[in-house]
């Protein structure tokens, strides 16, 4: 599973799969997965997509907001609309611009 960064809201810090707080054994289990290549952090990302929260874009999908859209890269607005993902019942045409 490849692992996208996200920024911790309150400190503004970026949380990526290494760093990420795990509850008891957790960080042990991150590790072996880690060291295993079943979880692989992406390294290559961009900044102004670390404070998206999904749950608002998902929240706005299925409402049939298209803003959605614009906080998603557009190769994934693509497949979630060919593919009609997440509860999408709009149009399967191309991205919002």
């Amino acid at each position: 599973m490849y692992v996208y960064p996200t920024r911790d809201s309150t400190t503004g810090q970026t949380v990526t799969i290494e760093n990420a707080p795990m509850p008891g054994a957790g960080s042990q289990m991150r590790a072996l997965l880690l060291e295993l290549g079943f979880l692989v952090p992406l390294e290559s990302y961009e900044p102004r997509y670390l404070s998206i929260n999904t749950q608002d874009v998902l929240a706005s999908l299925r409402k049939g907001d298209a803003s959605w859209e614009d906080l998603v890269l557009p190769e994934v607005a693509r497949v979630i609309k060919e593919k009609r993902l997440f509860g999408y019942a709009g149009s399967p045409g191309p991205a919002h611009a």
